[in-house]
């Protein structure tokens, strides 16, 4: 099996270095003709980790999107962490390449500032998030979570759940930060394909978020599922949700002579594995990849297969939820101009499967903006026999120039949805954003 993870690792590694390169120099078969893509080409510059070729005053940013969004959404939602750090690290990023970087004239000076600054924004992107996903999911359901220390490559966190606390409360405290991380690669390709692109520190930070689960499992905290300490220790975020989704089912984690179920240790490298594989499964990583190790000021726009009046893309994630690993099918839809995102998931080992629809524009004017969402899902434990849904509506108010109010309000029934409350009730966030582009 350690063969089995270790080739999968090997051929991840092959395809995202090797995919993500070979379109330099190649244009996109985009929906609009005539648009070129702009991974670096032979003559161009790259800011992020090659010195040789590092003077970031020469490029001049292209036409991409570029927002920024503050919230506060309700119940301690995971949101707040996946949406601010995404703004926040991209404040960070034009602190430096749009601000910073141009004053600096000594050009070893750049160049090593440069590297440094987009290290740490890059590290910033997959660890804070993260942590804070813990901290919001152990709030919402009446627990503490503290920082202990900071050890590179990640910081030592410390969960406190009240006595009362179900089972249920302690998998959702676990998950929350690989649901932040699952929400910031999510939403950044949604993003990606409702504007037709972002800028590359952007679009890359989904790259480094949608595999946190296979570098934790396999690079962060690397543990031997065969091994009885590993359980007994419970040795990083992977092991402690595997454990407890199996311990959910009723199952045993030790035989009557100490050693490890060998059910459990299939079930652990089955989700790693899959971890791994449905992320490969995705065009998008490797065009991510490319955004991640490519020039901050540069940028992307997405493929698409139809034409000017039907178009379809497509992108997988996986996400750790309270009733296991969920695998997700999306798909981004051009249809007359307007713009369409629907999914389907499926779950395990527990049934959860679901569908969801998110159209934006359904209102649009100078001053106001109307987006829908609609989700609905059969999961075990959970609703009324079995079946749920959510309905969500965001508002946008344009109250001036470049700047809008923002407001969501969505009504959900029990069960699980990424991030939120699994009871039923009131959803929602206010917030502002600032449209830098418009």
């Amino acid at each position: 099996m350690h063969k089995t993870i270790s080739l999968s690792l090997v051929i991840m590694a092959f395809h995202i270095i090797f995919l993500s390169q070979i379109c330099v120099g190649q244009t996109d078969t985009m929906l609009h003709a005539g648009q070129s893509d702009t991974i670096l080409r032979a003559g161009q510059t790259d800011t992020t980790f090659n010195v040789v070729q590092t003077d970031t005053t020469s490029i001049q940013p292209d036409p991409f999107h570029r927002e920024y969004t503050l919230i506060y959404a309700l119940k301690h939602d995971v949101l707040n962490s996946s949406e601010n750090f995404r703004t926040g690290l991209k404040l960070f990023s034009d602190a430096y390449y749009r601000g910073l970087a141009p004053k600096i004239k000594n050009k070893t000076l750049r160049i090593i500032t440069g590297i440094t600054w987009s290290l740490v924004g890059k590290w910033s992107s997959m660890l804070w998030p993260h942590e804070f996903g813990h901290m919001l999911r152990t709030n919402q359901v009446g627990g503490k979570f503290s920082f202990v220390k900071l050890q590179f490559p990640g910081v030592l966190g410390k969960l406190e759940l009240p006595a009362d606390a179900t089972p249920d409360h302690h998998i959702l405290a676990v998950i929350g930060g690989f649901e932040a991380n699952y929400l910031i690669a999510r939403d950044i390709q949604y993003d990606f394909f409702r504007y037709d692109g972002l800028y590359n520190d952007e679009y890359g930070v989904a790259f480094g978020n949608r595999i946190m689960y296979p570098l934790y499992t396999y690079v962060f905290a690397h543990q031997s599922p065969k091994d009885p300490e590993t359980w007994k220790l419970e040795g990083g975020d992977p092991v402690n949700f595997t454990k407890m989704i199996w311990r959910k089912g009723g199952w045993e984690v030790f035989n009557a002579d100490g050693s490890v179920n060998q059910d459990l240790v299939k079930f652990y490298n089955k989700v790693g594995i899959l971890s791994v594989i449905w992320n490969l499964l995705d065009i998008n990583l490797y065009r991510q990849a490319g955004a991640f190790f490519g020039s901050e000021l540069k940028g992307k726009r997405p493929y698409y297969f139809g034409n000017e009046n039907f178009s379809w893309s497509y992108g997988t994630f996986f996400n750790t939820s309270i009733l296991g690993p969920e695998l997700y099918f999306n798909n981004y839809f051009r249809i007359a101009g307007r713009f369409y995102n629907l999914y389907f998931k499926y779950g395990f080992p527990f049934k959860n499967n679901g569908i969801g629809l998110a159209v934006p524009d359904l209102v649009k004017t100078k001053k106001f903006n109307l987006l829908g969402q609609v989700d609905f899902w059969s999961q075990d434990f959970y609703g009324f026999c079995g079946k749920g849904f959510a309905l969500s509506s965001t508002m946008e108010f344009n109250v001036a120039d470049r700047f809008n109010i923002l407001t969501q309000i969505g009504y959900k029934t029990k069960g699980y949805l990424a991030g939120k409350t699994t009871d039923d009730g009131l959803f929602g966030y206010i917030g502002l954003n600032y449209d830098f582009d418009k």
